[in-house]
């Protein structure tokens, strides 16, 4: 509804999850392409997704950072190192896995406490 809201269109490629294998996700987007109604952005769930997106996206004569944005979050440095122009947001997961760590013994010492929640914003 947000992105109604603000007049962007926001497909989502039900054929395929960041879950299947790279072909299907290429095949996916490869479809996407040819239906005449190309994305200018693609939000990718995971790093290999998102490989598999930019290998699609370069096969159908697209530029990364000029015809298309890519972004993605990441637990590494390996998607800028495969494609710098691919813009990605670092997921932290060690300071995510000691948020749950204390959430969850919070969740045992005091369980009618509220859950404890935290929203991470990006440093960059």
């Amino acid at each position: 509804r947000e992105a109604g809201r603000l007049g962007v269109t926001l497909d989502v490629l039900s054929e395929t999850t960041s879950y299947d294998s790279g072909n299907a996700i290429q095949q996916a987007v490869r479809q996407a392409y040819l239906s005449g109604n190309a994305p200018d952005g693609i939000i990718a769930a995971s790093a290999d997704a998102t490989m598999s997106i930019a290998t699609a996206l370069e096969a159908e004569g697209r530029t990364i950072g000029r015809d298309v944005d890519l972004i993605a979050k990441e637990t590494t440095e390996i998607l800028r190192i495969f494609r710098n122009e691919i813009l990605v947001v670092r997921e932290d997961v060690r300071r995510a896995g000691e948020f749950l760590g204390r959430a969850v013994m919070q969740a045992i010492d005091a369980p009618d406490l509220p859950p404890m929640q935290h929203l991470e914003q990006p440093a960059e």
